[in-house]
C-alpha cells in the first residue's frame, strides 16, 4: 500500500492517482535528500531519459498542488476567523467576569 493511497482526489483529477503511485515515497520525506537523485542522473546511461521522469513527476506535484492550492487557502482562511471568534470570546468572557464582579459588590452593598 502506497502513500499517497488515502490521498483525496477530485473526480476530474482521478488520472493523477496513477501518476501519484509512481512517484518515489522517499521524495516526501520530511527531510528530502536530492543528491542520490543527482548522481543516478549523472552516472545514467540515459540521461534524459532520466531528466524526462523527473520532469514528468514535477509536472505531477505541480498539478497536485495547483488541485489543492484553493482547498488549502479555504482552510488557511477558516482557521483565522477560528482564531478571531476564539479571541472575541476571550474578551467577552473577560468583560462579563468584570460585570459579575461588578453586580457581586453591588449585591453585597444592598445585603449590607
Amino acid at each position: 500500500m502506497g502513500m499517497f493511497d488515502g490521498f483525496p482526489i477530485p473526480p476530474d483529477k482521478e488520472h493523477l492517482r496513477d501518476e501519484l503511485s509512481r512517484i518515489d515515497e522517499s521524495r516526501a520525506a520530511a527531510r528530502f535528500d536530492s543528491l542520490p537523485r543527482v548522481v543516478r542522473i549523472l552516472t545514467s546511461k540515459d540521461r534524459e531519459g532520466e531528466l524526462q521522469i523527473l520532469k514528468e513527476q514535477s509536472e505531477v506535484v505541480d498539478e497536485v498542488v495547483h488541485a489543492y492550492h484553493g482547498d488549502f487557502n479555504k482552510a488557511i482562511q477558516n482557521y483565522s476567523q477560528i482564531l478571531s471568534l476564539f479571541s472575541e470570546s476571550s474578551e467577552s468572557i473577560g468583560v462579563l467576569k468584570g460585570d459579575l464582579t461588578e453586580a457581586k459588590q453591588c449585591l453585597g452593598v444592598r445585603n449590607k
